[in-house]
């Protein structure tokens, strides 16, 4: 039986509770295996991303008639959560809810429809680290896919974009 073809595609803005953290880009290793993890029962594929210290930005595609993203950032989340050390306090309430505090309750997604939005989409995930005075030029951030697409999502109009 032939695999699905991928369709759906979003982009997708993750932070972190107390944006002076820097969570994600310390343990970027757990963050890559909460993501294949994830994609083992939960099939996606990662078109762009970049991880800073305290959010991420993501372009994930999905196959057709599967776009529940809900279910899948709920596992990376889950999963890079539970590899963490447990050092913090937690209140009886974050305990019910079995919430580690380490993640933002919610994250903003966007469904990309056009080829364009895609271009614009890898093009300001790769110009993040730059905008927040992190590197002096896209290839120079470490936790990003700019370095295996290259310049080829790079537009100029992206700085106007907003996501």
């Amino acid at each position: 039986m032939p695999s699905p073809e991928l369709s759906s595609r979003y982009f997708f803005t993750l932070g972190v509770k107390g944006r002076s953290q820097n969570v994600l880009s310390r343990h970027i290793a757990l963050l890559g295996g909460s993501l294949r993890k994830t994609a083992e029962t939960h099939p996606f594929k990662v078109l762009a991303m970049v991880v800073l210290p305290e959010h991420l930005h993501c372009i994930m595609e999905f196959p057709e008639g599967d776009d529940d993203h809900a279910l899948r950032w709920k596992s990376i989340q889950s999963l890079f959560s539970n590899a963490l050390a447990k050092n913090e306090f937690l209140s009886r309430s974050r305990l019910h809810r079995r919430d580690r505090g380490i993640w933002q309750r919610q994250y903003k997604s966007y469904k990309i429809h056009t080829e364009v939005e895609l271009r614009y989409g890898m093009a300001y995930i790769h110009r993040d680290p730059v905008k927040h005075g992190l590197v002096s030029h896209e290839q120079d951030w470490p936790y990003s896919t700019y370095q295996s697409l290259g310049a080829k999502p790079r537009l100029s109009a992206v700085r106007n974009k907003k996501f």
